[in-house]
């Protein structure tokens, strides 16, 4: 990307490619396009994306709302004065 919004494609330009594009994937021809299309999904799908080592990190979990209202709920003990 050009580090000057000016010369950066606008909405219509980029909608416009990727309309060519969706076309030149779904003809019958063996295009440029479609070519570099599936090298990149086979090359995708050879990457390991999330590491095995780091993927409990990336991981959603589901949060108990009953846990979070008891501890919010729970009366607290008065601290003692310092």
């Amino acid at each position: 990307m050009n580090q000057d919004p000016q010369k950066r494609p606008n909405a219509l330009e980029i909608h416009r490619e990727i309309n060519y594009w969706l076309e030149m994937l779904a003809s019958d021809d063996e295009n440029e396009i479609k070519k570099q299309f599936i090298h990149a999904d086979e090359t995708v799908k050879s990457l390991s994306i999330i590491p095995q080592k780091h993927s409990h990190y990336i991981c959603s979990r589901m949060i108990s709302m009953e846990n979070i209202l008891e501890e919010l709920s729970a009366p607290t003990s008065p601290t003692s004065p310092s």
